[in-house]
């Protein structure tokens, strides 16, 4: 069963990430990583407004989707899941198909806070041509992930989109 009160709370949540992204001065690495954040949020108030699964699916669809700092990847790449779980990755891949974005909003997925030393990060130090470097000084960002406009863009895009889906669950 859906559950919109938590989908409305993670769409919330996501709002204000993306706003708070917006402050002047902040630096390019944290304005990133406040949009991952809001991405990662819609993502999951998507999942909570469309997931009809079964209850004792419950470990499944947290440790696939719910639970993760990078859910499309997650559960895109999952070989078998539940039947509940399941549906939720079609519905997932039905709502991604159809967005123009796909591939920014799935490099922002990508970029998780990895303690791994040769992930890129937004939180920790990660190697770069066998160097330590901060997210900070990180110069890749854009051939990593896009533009800083594009991420703004595909953030902004996703939001709408999942407002508009959770509105659909809600008339129903």
């Amino acid at each position: 069963m859906s559950d919109i009160k938590r989908a409305d709370a993670f769409l919330r949540q996501a709002n204000a990430d993306q706003a708070a992204s917006l402050a002047s001065g902040i630096p390019e690495f944290v304005a990133r990583y406040l949009l991952q954040q809001a991405c990662e949020k819609a993502l999951k108030a998507f999942g909570y407004a469309k997931y009809t699964g079964r209850p004792g699916d419950g470990a499944q669809i947290d440790a696939y989707f719910f639970n993760r700092h990078d859910p499309i990847a997650k559960i895109s790449s999952a070989e078998v899941l539940p039947n509940g779980v399941h549906l939720l990755r079609r519905e997932l891949a039905r709502f991604l198909a159809e967005f123009p974005e796909r591939v920014a909003l799935e490099r922002i997925d990508a970029t998780t806070p990895s303690t791994n030393m040769n992930a890129v990060s937004y939180r920790y130090p990660f190697m770069v041509d066998g160097a330590w470097t901060t997210p900070e000084e990180f110069t890749g960002w854009t051939p990593y992930q896009g533009g800083l406009g594009q991420v703004r863009t595909a953030t902004k895009k996703l939001l709408a989109r999942v407002h508009d889906e959770v509105s659909l669950v809600k008339r129903r």
